[in-house]
């Protein structure tokens, strides 16, 4: 598995076991895990960022890291371009580092 499929699936993990997420709002983790990395196929993520949130996130559950961690993540599922890979015109993860 390469760094970049590593974090990414860290990522999906982060979500899935984010516990304040209600159970009939939480997307299954095959889901998530399959929209980051259609997403980081045309429109890179900034890896070392999100490494860096997922650390101060799980080092202070009320940092603001979490917002944008789940942000990205929500965001993604809902505007990927699962044919084309990234994602539609509509969103822009606060992770990108495409414009």
């Amino acid at each position: 598995m390469t760094k970049d499929m590593k974090t990414l699936k860290r990522m999906a993990d982060f979500y899935t076991n984010f516990e304040a997420i209600p159970a009939k709002y939480k997307i299954p983790h095959d889901q998530v895990a399959l929209s980051l990395f259609s997403c980081h196929s045309k429109c890179e993520l900034d890896l070392e960022a999100i490494e860096d949130a997922i650390d101060t996130a799980q080092a202070d559950k009320k940092s603001w890291r979490n917002f944008d961690l789940l942000h990205d993540v929500v965001g993604i599922c809902n505007h990927v371009d699962m044919e084309n890979g990234g994602v539609d015109g509509r969103f822009l993860p606060r992770f990108a580092k495409c414009q």
